[in-house]
């Protein structure tokens, strides 16, 4: 058979497909189709982050954009998406404010990372005695739009656990409340590759 289309796939990993439809999807499986098997991949990680996640349920207009976003692109998704590691650009605490950068008047302290053309801002606002807010916006280099930004899992690793997950909202923003100060390594999937900011210093101050 050929390939059963996007809608037709997530049907069938939700196990809401007619049994006689779901033995033809998995004889196609069978068969070797490689866009088709990216698609499930890329479906069960994206449940397996939520699950994982005890935030409140994101409004369903932001999950619709992640779906578009991902129909958009694909082809450039793959099973073994290589890793690329960000470098810092900026850090408020160690150097005064570049002209033409977002107002940090919100936080108590900014982070700009760059890596395969994208722009990671991030803005840190103390919380708690212990804890900070973590808002941000990723960007690609060039883009007029957003749609290489919109709907992208986020993740903060710790210790080699995640402690954190969320996905980007329509232009490309997010927001982490309540995390514990700290070093956290902060992941995304780009639509080329998996992007790695490692020991990002989630805190309002140097010593941490």
């Amino acid at each position: 058979m050929d390939c059963p289309g996007f809608e037709k796939m997530i049907d069938y990993l939700d196990g809401r497909l007619a049994a006689t439809e779901a033995v033809l999807i998995e004889r196609h499986l069978a068969s070797g189709c490689v866009s088709c098997a990216s698609t499930g991949h890329w479906y069960r990680r994206v449940k397996a982050i939520a699950a994982r996640d005890d935030s409140v349920e994101p409004p369903g207009w932001v999950l619709k954009r992640a779906m578009k976003a991902f129909l958009a692109h694909r082809d450039s998704y793959s099973v073994d998406m290589p890793e690329q590691m960000a470098i810092l650009v900026f850090d408020s605490l160690y150097r005064p404010e570049i002209a033409g950068m977002r107002s940090t008047s919100v936080a108590d302290r900014q982070l700009l990372y760059s890596a395969a053309g994208y722009s990671i801002d991030l803005q840190i606002a103390r919380a708690r005695v212990s804890s900070v807010n973590l808002m941000g916006q990723i960007l690609k280099d060039g883009e007029q739009g957003f749609e290489s930004v919109s709907g992208l899992p986020l993740e903060l690793v710790k210790g080699g656990t995640t402690t954190a997950t969320t996905v980007t909202d329509a232009v490309g923003e997010f927001t982490i409340d309540g995390i514990i100060s700290g070093e956290y390594d902060f992941h995304f999937e780009g639509r080329e590759r998996r992007i790695l900011i490692p020991g990002v210093p989630l805190s309002t101050t140097l010593s941490a």
